[in-house]
Order: C-alpha cells, then sequence, then structure tokens
C-alpha cells in the first residue's frame, strides 16, 4: 500500500476518487471526500452535508490527502465511497463529539465514524469540554451544551460560500 498520508500544498494532481482530503483550517482540520471530476462531498455545520468543487473548498489554504485510517480500518472500494458520500448530500445534524466534518469522511471510507484531532486537543489542554460547554450555552441560550461546538473549517466553508 502506498503512504497512508500524502502531504500537499494545494497541488491536485495526484488525488484518486474516494481519497480523504484534510485542509489545515483556523484550529481546526477540515475533511472532505473526493468524488472525482473536481469535486468533494462534505460535512458543514449550517448546511449539511454538500457536494461543492473542491477548488472552492481549498480557500486558499494547504490540504492533504489522509487515507491514514487505512492502516487499521481497510477502506471500501472506490465506487461504494463514492456512493456513501453522495447518498449522505443534504443530510443535517452537525455535532462536533459525533457528527462533524472527520466523522463524515472515515464513515465514507472504511466504514467507521472516527475523530482523533478532536480526542487529540482534548489530551492536549488545547480544547475542554466544560469550557466549551458553558461557553456554548451562554452564547446560544439554548442549553444544548457541546453540542453547539463547531469544528471552525466546518463553518468558514458556508461563510465563503456566502461571500
Amino acid at each position: 500500500m502506498a503512504d497512508a498520508v500524502v502531504y500537499r500544498d494545494s497541488n491536485q494532481d495526484d488525488i484518486q476518487p474516494g481519497d480523504l482530503l484534510k485542509f489545515q483550517r483556523d484550529g481546526f482540520f477540515h475533511f472532505a471526500v473526493y468524488i472525482g471530476d473536481g469535486m468533494v462531498v462534505h460535512q458543514t455545520k449550517d448546511e449539511g452535508v454538500l457536494k461543492q468543487r473542491l477548488r472552492d473548498v481549498i480557500q486558499q489554504c494547504s490540504f492533504y490527502i489522509d487515507n491514514s485510517l487505512d492502516i487499521d480500518i481497510r477502506p471500501k472500494s472506490i465506487p461504494q465511497i463514492v456512493k456513501d458520500a453522495l447518498s449522505k448530500v443534504g443530510r443535517q445534524g452537525y455535532n462536533l463529539f459525533s457528527s462533524n466534518c472527520e466523522h463524515f469522511a472515515t464513515w465514507c471510507r472504511n466504514g467507521t465514524a472516527s475523530c482523533k484531532q478532536v480526542g487529540e486537543k482534548i489530551k492536549g489542554g488545547l480544547m475542554s469540554v466544560s469550557n466549551a460547554s458553558s461557553s456554548s450555552s451562554s452564547s446560544t441560550g439554548s442549553g444544548d451544551s457541546a453540542a453547539n461546538i463547531v469544528c471552525k473549517g466546518c463553518t468558514s466553508l458556508s461563510k465563503a460560500k456566502e461571500q
């Protein structure tokens, strides 16, 4: 198997359908599934699962092909990855801890919704569940606690589309 993580700086030459793309964003990485023909499918907070042009999602940032979960979990076939990603377009329901862009992308490729970056930030002291919970409920007034926390990459994509 080729290297599971291929680092690139906005080079699109070797991306294959079914690859997971990891975009550097402020504070978090944003994830998408490449489905071919310059298109990706990805989870956003405000608009749910979207099918968009890769160039619109890149937003002048670095990105990486990150199929690193393949080391532990065999990926689905490429047609199945693409089919599963497309089957969720329009789905709503974002939650940083259980249904974010990384969960979506890893489920599409490997059949397991996994998110390493949130756990790593909590372990590293860069994110506190109790602080996040109190700040989100006070800012929204909803009392929905940690469910309102958002990966900045997932919201910046929606905001960029509006501009």
